[in-house]
């Protein structure tokens, strides 16, 4: 394996850490959620809005490239295994320079949002207090730039 892709895959396994750290402590939130609420009747507030604005966003989309480099995306090889292997090859890497593409302008969008929603502070209001928003809006841009390095990457392999 050459260094550019060993690089390359040291960051999607970055990524693909912090899913898993999200997931950890999105499960330690809302075990201790449940928790209080069937011991105490004092369930903790906001629990849904920090697991849906930023844990998940951390969690779906953190392993994004790992899955692609891995070749674990799901695929649907009706016509693939059919056609020899060269032009399969050929289609592989078509798709891997249309997934750079789309990744590249998902990338620079979802950016654009997370820069405009940090500047702004968005937030959800929780009647007493509020939940920033803005942090899972950040991993959007990072998960789609690795995708599309992953795409290169893989689009470059024999």
């Amino acid at each position: 394996m050459s260094k550019p892709s060993q690089q390359a895959r040291l960051i999607f396994s970055f990524g693909e850490a912090l899913g898993a750290l999200a997931l950890c402590l999105m499960v330690a939130h809302i075990s201790i959620d449940v928790a209080l609420q069937a011991l105490i009747d004092l369930p903790l507030r906001g629990t849904s809005e920090i697991v849906s604005e930023i844990y998940m966003p951390f969690v779906v989309f953190g392993a994004l490239a790992a899955v692609q480099d891995r070749r674990e995306e799901i695929r649907v090889d009706l016509v693939s295994i059919i056609l020899p292997d060269r032009i399969n090859a050929m289609l592989d890497r078509l798709v891997q320079a249309l997934v750079l593409v789309a990744a590249l302008w998902l990338a620079w969008h979802t950016g654009e949002q997370a820069l405009r929603a940090m500047m702004i502070g968005e937030r959800i209001e929780l009647g007493t207090f509020a939940v920033a928003s803005w942090p899972g809006k950040l991993i959007l841009p990072f998960a789609f730039a690795f995708l599309a390095l992953s795409a290169a990457v893989r689009a470059m392999r024999p």
